[in-house]
């Protein structure tokens, strides 16, 4: 729809930010456990990008987002939905809703 991109993109932001927080997170912990385990290399982080092909990174991403909380993509949406809805009016036709923002 028209002149939507100003809604949506906080709600992508949040979404994508919890995303890459989580693949960042699992990317040091196993760049940390390489070099751990291999303390005679003499540049462990090399050795490790030679192990950490784009194919891990891809399944990485594809487990970090199949293990992200559903809470976190519903409460992305939560402001847009709750402005619309107040808007619009369509609210009060639920009988209840409007306790939920208030």
């Amino acid at each position: 729809p028209p002149n939507t991109t100003s809604l949506i993109q906080p709600c992508d932001q949040q979404v994508i930010f919890s995303l890459k927080s989580r693949v960042r997170n699992v990317y040091y912990t196993k760049l940390l456990s390489h070099v751990r385990s291999h303390p005679e290399a003499d540049n462990p982080y090399q050795d490790f990008l030679k192990f950490y092909t784009l194919k891990e990174a891809v399944y990485d991403l594809a487990k970090c987002w199949d293990e992200l909380p559903h809470s976190i993509i519903e409460n992305s949406y939560n402001n847009i939905l709750k402005r619309e809805l107040l808007q619009d009016g369509l609210a009060r036709d639920f009988e209840g809703f409007m306790d939920d923002f208030e």
